[in-house]
């Protein structure tokens, strides 16, 4: 446990969190936490002072959440771990694919697009290693997300699909699912999309990407929106003329213990 940070301090109190050789030296704890690497020492330079470090990683925009660094990757890129740390080195990871395109009007009025399927998700946890993860984010349109080789997730394929009638909610085709390549479970998530507003935005962990954007089919109007940026949510099919919808992007997250 920490070194006390207050009152009375005995050397053997530093061995006891350092560890080193006997006879200990103030010395031999250079640089140790906070402590400064030369120059002459003090026992209160000790005070709160700890022998456990975590992992150091950069990459994506950086939040903390209590003991939790998050990194979030909105587009490709690095996720870069220079030190594990003495602690655990685990981290959790949640990958989601871009979301798929809806369909546009199939050339009347009572055939409308229907929206485009949302992005399943593909999450878990993975010890890490001191390297380079390559992210990979997919933007709409059904393409894939990565993490490494620790985990990809494909987006939904292909377009929503046209119904017939006045105000049709059309949905798309069936939701995509992935093999989590750490507990080697499938993961199924994001349902087809349909007519209404585009869909809520991912939460860390197990939240599933968004049903399709858009307006409701045989309106009479263009009133199809795209699916949420880094959500994976499905583009909305159109109603009155031109193509649908663009399905949302995806969005990786890594998550760990930093302190």
């Amino acid at each position: 446990m920490p070194v006390t940070g207050s009152g009375q301090i005995k050397l053997t109190d530093i061995a006891t969190e350092f560890g080193g050789s006997e006879p200990h030296a103030m010395s031999e704890y250079y640089g140790k936490d906070t402590v400064p690497g030369s120059g002459m020492l003090t026992l209160s330079d000790f005070y709160g002072t700890s022998d456990m470090s975590y992992i150091v990683a950069t990459g994506g925009t950086i939040t903390t959440d209590g003991n939790y660094k998050i990194h979030i990757f909105t587009g490709s890129g690095s996720f870069i771990v220079t030190d594990l740390g003495n602690q655990s080195a685990s981290a959790d990871y949640l990958v989601i694919g871009g979301g798929a395109n809806g369909a546009g009007n199939s050339g009347a009025v009572w055939t409308p697009g229907g929206g485009g399927n949302a992005s399943s998700q593909n999450s878990g946890s993975t010890t890490l290693t001191a390297s380079t993860f390559t992210i990979s984010v997919s933007g709409g349109g059904g393409g894939t997300s990565s993490f490494g080789s620790v985990a990809s997730q494909s987006g939904a394929s292909g377009t929503g699909s046209s119904c017939f009638g006045f105000n049709c909610n059309a949905g798309g085709g069936s939701s995509v699912s992935a093999s989590n390549s750490i507990t080697g479970t499938a993961v199924v998530r994001g349902g087809g999309g349909g007519g209404g507003t585009a869909g809520a935005s991912p939460s860390f962990p197990n939240q599933s990407g968004g049903a399709g954007g858009g307006g409701t089919g045989g309106n009479f109007t263009n009133s199809a929106t795209n699916g949420s940026a880094n959500t994976g949510s499905g583009g909305g099919g159109n109603s009155w003329s031109g193509s649908g919808a663009s399905g949302g992007s995806g969005v990786v997250i890594v998550r760990y213990r930093y302190q």
